[in-house]
């Protein structure tokens, strides 16, 4: 090359890399498998296939989220694999070196390359009713000309502890996690994650030096928690740990407390049992517990038809006095509406075929119907501002901010149909502002309700001026609007949201 033209060369080169940092994003979102995203979630950023992120990965270095929610959609569809496809031989080199965030909902992490490449694939649709030279064509086609062959020979050819490696096993071979802040991890649409949970503390914990915030949903994780060297979290939220997590959480929070700012640790509501707490005594210790704590987020379960006011006094008495906001989630239904699920009766409403009797015909179940299916107090606006007050009033000097979640608030289901539980659609909720002194406390909420079926939301809508028998002070009409599904052949009443300009009517019903 002449001297002159080495300019022109050099000023080339800039070009093309300053085309390429233009090309790669800052964030990845995505919803694996990425034709879900036209019905299920609008957003155009989450619409990558895996294929697409993976090649991104590979070539952008200035990359700080990474977030991906794998799914399946109605009965017959998924995502083509559960995890990247990182190469089996660890050749796979990911460029981004500025990751802060990640984020992975219903990812495999104990997936392996020879799940996908060590045996002849056959579609579901083949059957074992086709005989073996009409399935023969297919098979073939599968093999060999998605490379498959090829594939499953480099496989064969690499060193045995080589080929058992797991997915995050090749991807902590493959990436920079020495920058990232902010890690969630969740299991939701799979059945519990393959990855034995020692591997994710020995494997990718010490990957993570620079870890301030962990998220985990599922219970699995305890090894993983207790991995992260102690006192540098600074956000630890944990969701369904598992009835045993309940018994270590003083041990957690002696570990870890030190520097959170936030901690949440509570389990979704089930009709098969009452959800564990934390105990009153660990309450009373939150101060020395964690001192610098701003927001909580905690499961508190009803006494009998009374609000727990003994649990209420030890976290009002022993939060921090920088505690902020306060998450309290409750449950639903009673004990008798607990009981008679697990009698075999399922279902809700006020409109019931067996109203007088359950499936054994007992009178304590004939009982459990209309708001007796319910626990108590219902949520409103008058009980969410009496906790309120109760909690200001025995402590909490920086209180900003109250909510309270009664019912099921996990994410919108996108599997396969089935019956669901009855807990899926009824879930109500209340946020109450605490201003300093003495100042009076505004609650305000609603109630909320999802189909399985993907008919969407019902919604309770308010009309200004009218429907003063409702509510006389602020003069809101409820709208109730009714779905019929046909997979219950039953009425499912719905709700939501009542105007969050002020406090919403004390309509003593989730039905």
């Amino acid at each position: 090359m002449k001297l002159s033209s080495l300019p022109v060369a050099l000023l080339s080169l800039a070009g093309l890399s300053a085309a390429a940092a233009a090309s790669c994003p800052m964030e990845i979102h995505a919803t694996i498998p990425h034709h879900i995203i036209p019905v299920m979630d609008p957003d155009p950023r989450r619409t990558q296939t895996l294929d697409e992120i993976h090649s991104t990965l590979e070539s952008c270095a200035n990359i700080t989220t990474l977030d991906l929610e794998f799914t399946p959609i109605g009965c017959q569809e998924g995502p083509e694999r559960w995890s990247l496809p990182f190469s089996p031989s660890g050749r796979t080199r990911y460029a981004t070196a500025a990751l802060e965030s990640l984020s992975l909902s219903s990812y495999d992490l104990g997936d392996t390359e020879a799940k996908h490449i060590s045996n002849l694939p056959i579609p579901w649709y083949e059957g074992q009713s086709t005989s073996l030279a009409a399935r023969l064509p297919t098979w073939l086609r599968w093999w060999l000309v998605t490379d498959n062959a090829r594939r499953w020979l480099a496989w064969r050819l690499l060193p045995p502890a080589q080929r058992r490696k797991t997915n995050v096993e090749l991807w902590v071979d493959a990436m920079d996690f020495s920058r990232v802040r902010n890690l969630s991890i969740a299991d939701k649409a799979r059945n519990g994650q393959t990855v034995t949970p020692d591997l994710l503390a020995t494997t990718l914990a010490p990957r993570l030096p620079s870890l301030r915030s962990l998220r985990v949903e599922g219970p699995g994780f305890r090894p993983l928690v207790n991995a992260v060297p102690a006192g540098t979290l600074e956000v630890l939220s944990w969701i369904s740990p598992g009835a045993a997590a309940y018994a270590r959480v003083e041990a957690t929070l002696e570990r870890q407390g030190a520097r959170l700012a936030e901690f949440e640790w509570r389990t979704h509501e089930s009709l098969e049992r009452a959800r564990p707490a934390i105990p009153t005594a660990t309450l009373a210790r939150l101060a020395e517990l964690a001192p610098r704590l701003e927001s909580l987020a905690i499961d508190v379960n009803r006494n009998g038809r009374t609000w727990p006011w003994d649990e209420f006094r030890a976290l009002a008495r022993g939060a921090p006095g920088t505690l902020r906001t306060v998450s309290l989630y409750l449950e639903v239904a009673s004990e008798c509406r607990r009981q008679k699920s697990n009698d075999g009766d399922h279902r809700w409403g006020v409109h019931r075929m067996d109203d007088n009797f359950d499936n054994n015909g007992t009178e304590a179940a004939a009982a459990c119907t209309g708001l007796h299916q319910y626990a108590m107090p219902l949520l409103g606006a008058a009980t969410s501002r009496e906790v309120a007050e109760f909690l200001r009033a025995n402590g909490m000097p920086a209180l900003e901010q109250v909510s309270l979640y009664a019912g099921s608030w996990r994410d919108p289901y996108r599997g396969p149909a089935f019956i669901e539980s009855t807990l899926e659609s009824k879930r109500a909720w209340s946020r109450c502002q605490v201003p300093k002194g003495d100042g009076e406390i505004v609650c305000h909420g609603g109630y909320e309700g999802v189909g399985s079926s993907g008919a969407g939301q019902m919604r309770i809508r308010t009309s200004p001026g009218v429907g003063d028998g409702v509510n006389t002070e602020r003069g809101n009409a409820i709208c109730l609007q009714i779905w019929h599904t046909p997979v219950l052949t039953s009425w499912i009443y719905v709700q939501q949201s009542l105007s969050p300009a002020g406090p919403y009517t004390e309509w003593p019903s989730y039905l």
